[in-house]
């Protein structure tokens, strides 16, 4: 197996299992912090710059809570945190059969393309965005 296509698909492999297992380790505290399931005093600091700064929630806000939530099998509380956590959760968990496939050595069938990836992560973004307009559209 290339060193380069070690080095290419094995973070994202690493990070589609990692999520769910700390997401597992990970419980959400009055709706609001993020705190360790097994230490129960310990909560994590919170960690939207954004929304240290200006006291405005940005576009992901909410998404990690959503996640946790979606791993625990509370769909709703997890809608209610964020509309599109379970995308994104579904986006990275299915980095991990991707990325096996790659490392396994078989050449794949699909042609990816750069104007693939701007429209994947674009297409994303602009969800993220409108996610967040909406929500905000529904304070007015």
């Amino acid at each position: 197996m290339p060193t380069q296509n070690l080095k290419k698909h094995l973070p994202y492999l690493l990070l589609g299992l990692a999520v769910p297992l700390l997401a597992s380790l990970l419980v959400v505290v009055d709706g609001e912090r993020v705190g360790v399931r097994v230490l129960p005093g310990l909560l994590l600091p919170p960690s939207c710059l954004w929304r240290s700064l200006f006291e405005v929630d940005c576009p992901g806000c909410g998404l990690t809570r959503s996640i946790i939530y979606l791993v625990q099998n509370r769909l709703d509380e997890s809608l209610a945190m964020h509309r599109l956590g379970w995308l994104v959760f579904l986006l990275i968990v299915s980095q991990v059969p991707y990325r096996l496939w790659h490392l396994s050595g078989r050449m794949p069938q699909i042609v990816w393309s750069r104007q693939a990836d701007f429209f994947l992560w674009g297409g994303l973004i602009s969800l993220l965005l409108l996610n967040r307009m909406w929500d905000f559209l529904a304070t007015l």
